[in-house]
Order: C-alpha cells, then sequence, then structure tokens
C-alpha cells in the first residue's frame, strides 16, 4: 500500500510490537503467556500470534490502530476493506473491516469478531 518508506513515515504511525518465537507445546506456552502478562501486563497486551509465537503489544494499539492511521491517510473506509486472521492479535482488525474473513484453524473468539470463515491455508494449498 506504501510506495515507499516515507510514506510511512508521513501517516504518523507510532506503534511499539513485540514478538517472541515460543515453544510449540501448548501447555508450556499457556505458563509462558501468563508469565509474561504478570511481568508486563499493566504495560501491554499478551496475547498469541500464531501456535508458536507471543505477541507483546502496547495498550493501546493493536492491527487495527494501525489499519486505521493507514485508512485515514488514503481516505478508505473501513466497509471497504477486507482482512484474514487466525490468531488472538487478529480479532481486533477482523471485527473493524467490513470484511473480516476468520481461517478455518482460528480459535473460536476469532472466528466470532469476523463476518466470514475460510478454509485453512494448509487445507486451500492442498
Amino acid at each position: 500500500i506504501f510506495k515507499n518508506i516515507s510514506e510511512i513515515y508521513n501517516c504518523n504511525i507510532n506503534i511499539r510490537y513485540y514478538t517472541c518465537r515460543s515453544l510449540k507445546n501448548s501447555k508450556l506456552l499457556e505458563n509462558e503467556i501468563e508469565y509474561w502478562k504478570e511481568k508486563f501486563g499493566d504495560r501491554c497486551t499478551v496475547q498469541v500470534g500464531a501456535p508458536d509465537i507471543i505477541d507483546m503489544i502496547s495498550k493501546n494499539v493493536n492491527k487495527s490502530t494501525a489499519l486505521k492511521k493507514i485508512l485515514q491517510y488514503y481516505d478508505i473506509s473501513p466497509s471497504e476493506c477486507v482482512s484474514f486472521g487466525d490468531g488472538d492479535n487478529d480479532r481486533e482488525i477482523l471485527s473493524y473491516v467490513g470484511h473480516g474473513v476468520a481461517m478455518e484453524n482460528a480459535h473460536v473468539s476469532v472466528k466470532q469478531a469476523a463476518k466470514y470463515t475460510t478454509d485453512s491455508v494448509k487445507k486451500t494449498l492442498q
């Protein structure tokens, strides 16, 4: 959507977004999430970004925050947009756009945030 890096700076997007790779064992992942929530939960949202990724994001920021800035910059309505997602970090953007699509493998809460559900990427590629 941006032609060069200077356009990103002109959007005035000031977002801090940290991601760390975690263990693939889901029980250990839950323990790690709880650990990071206890450590940083007062300053950021801690959530699963993918099966082995934990996202730590400033409390007042999520994917839809960034998209709002971009849409304002280009004078585009959220109702004209489509977004796809499968992780906890996609809930806000799926409910923000006019056509939120959750992947088949998404958690129930992600599917509830979306208007539509589609096949998983793995299934589509087979």
